[in-house]
């Protein structure tokens, strides 16, 4: 046969929980008895809240596990005189519904009509009364175990009977984080869900902070631009000096050619101005010796002398 999956902890303790909100409805049940079952589903109930906060994938788990069902049932039938049980079980109702991000058969969708049948002021009230309560408003920092109620109880040692239902690490993020829930069960589940952890303090400072980034992401394209713009200016200016540079390679290329020109026309004057001498001298000498000088021969004779 196919070996069974291991349980995950969070079915585990889903099913702790489940079993002992079943115990504390019995009816054989005395009040003490329900008195220690209150305690230890508060126990639970911490521990889930806790996990569950900005925890999508617990979420989806813990939903899976039959949450819903469990923490519907305390908050429906609670008489007036309980407090804890269903102002806990609210405020963990509030966190399934305000992580639950993840895909999943049950979907903030799914979640909110419950909410709405429950009421949204009652949910809201019942987180509220949660605080109002002497075993929650009691605790501080250094204290945390309460005197058993029933004066004269004793244990076996002869000691008066104390009990613990809350620690103040628990308390202190009750206190810092209870508003987003509340608010949070009453948006739409279309809408996005809240930024998780945010009071009002802290939501308008996270607007303010963003209306600067804003800005200052709209100065930074600002001055990206103008950074684009002088880089095309510093590009086109390089441009033109390179242009200008070769303009000024072929004109001293020109140069180069014009004198070097210039120099054969000068060295062509003075041959032929030495020819013409030359040939003025073997005229003469040819007149000397008696011989005949040609009339283009004159002729070049008089056009050299003029």
């Amino acid at each position: 046969p196919e070996e069974e999956e291991p349980q995950t902890l969070v079915q585990i303790i889903s099913e702790h929980l489940a079993l002992a909100l079943l115990s504390r409805r019995r009816a054989d049940t005395s009040e003490r008895e329900v008195r220690e079952w209150d305690r230890l589903i508060v126990g639970y109930l911490c521990l889930v809240a806790q996990w569950l906060w900005e925890d999508p994938l617990t979420v989806r788990a813990f939903l899976e596990a039959g949450a819903l069902g469990m923490l519907v049932e305390p908050i429906n039938q609670a008489p007036e005189e309980d407090t804890v049980i269903p102002g806990m079980c609210a405020f963990v109702l509030g966190l399934c519904y305000e992580f639950n991000t993840e895909p999943g058969e049950i979907t903030r969708t799914t979640i909110y009509p419950i909410l709405t049948r429950l009421g949204i002021d009652v949910l809201a009230g019942r987180i509220t009364r949660l605080r109002d309560d002497d075993r929650f408003r009691a605790i501080g920092p250094d204290t945390f175990v309460l005197p058993y109620p029933q004066q004269g109880i004793s244990n076996s040692e002869g000691e008066k009977e104390a009990e613990v239902w809350f620690d103040w690490a628990f308390v202190d993020f009750w206190k810092s984080n209870y508003y987003t829930v509340q608010k949070g069960i009453a948006v739409d589940p279309t809408a996005p869900p809240p930024s998780a952890g945010q009071n009002a303090e802290t939501a308008t400072l996270v607007a303010s902070l963003r209306a600067v980034i804003q800005s200052q992401a709209a100065e930074v394209e600002a001055l990206q631009l103008q950074l684009r713009e002088l880089s095309t200016a510093s590009q086109e200016t390089e441009a033109l000096r390179s242009q200008l540079a070769a303009v000024q390679g072929e004109l001293g290329s020109s140069k180069q050619k014009t004198q070097v020109v210039e120099k054969e026309q000068e060295d062509l004057l003075v041959l032929l101005d030495e020819l013409n001498s030359k040939r003025r001298k073997d005229k003469e000498r040819m007149r000397a010796a008696g011989l005949d000088v040609s009339e283009d021969e004159e002729e070049d004779e008089d056009e050299d002398e003029e």
